[in-house]
């Protein structure tokens, strides 16, 4: 807010009335302006009630046994805060309270807010429920707005081919089912499939490795999606449709998955000529390696050319009575497919590409990349 030359206030130029600045994380930069060091804030000139700054953190730091900017600070530059065109030598309706400076982090209640610190909010389980009418899953933990990825289904009491089917995701829960092709009977016996519920958002786990949550909406056209966050690693990425706007069967497929961005899209039975409507479909996005989890130790990794025959898939670390998430990453065939599993154990997992056979007999699949995530938790996380 620029000063004015008339209304002055205290003989100063009157700019705005009241200011409020709260609850900001402002990081130094070093940068410079007209050869001086840059302030965080700047009050170019006196509010004619008052300008107040509480809550925020500044990264910039102040003399020993200082704690906050005093007097001889009004107009100097590279403080923290800066009130200049005014002939006073002291602060002029400018209040500071309950700020923090330097770089060491304070309370939560200061500065931006940090969404729990950036902590990952999430939780995983298992079911091995009635496969054909819709189930419901109630969470553990306290969500505002969480996405599911329920996948793969295993392959142990049914040779039809198979998926999960998500729907009604709330704060509190969701429902699922196990969803087979048109051209198949309904009729599949119950399976074990794990799932993964994460709040939207990004942050990082307890070592550092960044996650991104969200969902796109998407149909059978390839949708491109660009990442908020900054990956240093080509992340893992998982999806599933949130909705069902539409009956048919549908299954996601991951393409072209970049530091920056990645492509998805829906996938009908092959037999079916008309496109599927508009589906909500969640993603979950998370670099690679071992890390831990509110001190859960959890991995996340990728294999590649898994075809139609079943490859086996070892895990780096040892997982007891693990959850397992799995989702390709790339489309090198663009046959209706997903993916199924077997033999899970606390090393490794056996897992194929499984084609539908409406449009034609062969289940012949190129060589696609899967995304995993494993750990030995259910619940919380």
């Amino acid at each position: 807010m620029h000063g004015e030359e008339t209304g002055n206030v205290t003989d100063g130029k009157q700019a705005g009335k009241t200011i409020s600045i709260h609850h900001n994380t402002f990081q130094f930069s070093e940068s410079y302006v007209y050869d001086v060091g840059q302030e965080a804030v700047t009050i170019r000139g006196v509010p004619s009630d008052k300008a107040v700054l509480e809550n925020n953190w500044f990264y910039h730091t102040l003399p020993d046994g200082q704690t906050q900017p005093d007097d001889t600070n009004v107009d100097e530059n590279g403080q923290p805060c800066r009130q200049y065109n005014i002939p006073q030598d002291d602060w002029t309706n400018v209040e500071f309270t309950n700020n923090h400076y330097g770089t060491d982090e304070p309370v939560s209640d200061i500065g931006h807010p940090r969404s729990d610190d950036g902590a990952l909010t999430a939780e995983v389980g298992t079911v091995s429920q009635d496969a054909d009418t819709w189930q419901h899953v109630t969470l553990n933990n306290e969500y505002s707005n969480p996405v599911v990825v329920m996948k793969p289904v295993s392959q142990k009491n049914g040779e039809n081919p198979c998926h999960t089917r998500v729907k009604n995701v709330t704060s509190s829960g969701f429902e699922y089912k196990t969803e087979e092709w048109e051209y198949t009977p309904a009729d599949h016996q119950p399976e074990t499939i794990s799932y993964l519920v994460v709040e939207q958002g990004s942050g990082s786990t307890d070592d550092g490795t960044v996650f991104e949550t969200g969902t796109v909406t998407t149909d059978e056209a390839l949708t491109e999606h660009t990442f908020e966050s900054t990956f240093d690693t080509k992340p893992v990425v998982f999806t599933q449709t949130q909705t069902v706007n539409e009956s048919d069967a549908v299954v996601t497929r991951n393409t072209h998955v970049g530091t920056g961005d990645f492509e998805v899209r829906l996938q009908e039975q092959a037999a079916n000529p008309n496109a599927h409507s508009d589906e909500i479909t969640a993603y979950i996005a998370i670099e690679p390696g071992r890390t831990t989890l509110s001190g859960t130790e959890v991995e996340v990794g990728h294999h590649e050319n898994v075809t139609d025959d079943w490859t086996q898939l070892g895990f780096d670390g040892s997982y007891s009575s693990p959850a397992f998430v799995a989702d390709m990453q790339t489309i090198n065939d663009g046959d209706t497919a997903t993916l199924r599993y077997k033999d899970l154990d606390a090393n490794g997992v056996t897992v194929q590409v499984e084609e539908e056979q409406s449009g034609d007999d062969e289940t012949d699949h190129h060589g696609e990349t899967v995304g995993y995530f494993v750990t030995s938790k259910n619940g919380a996380l």
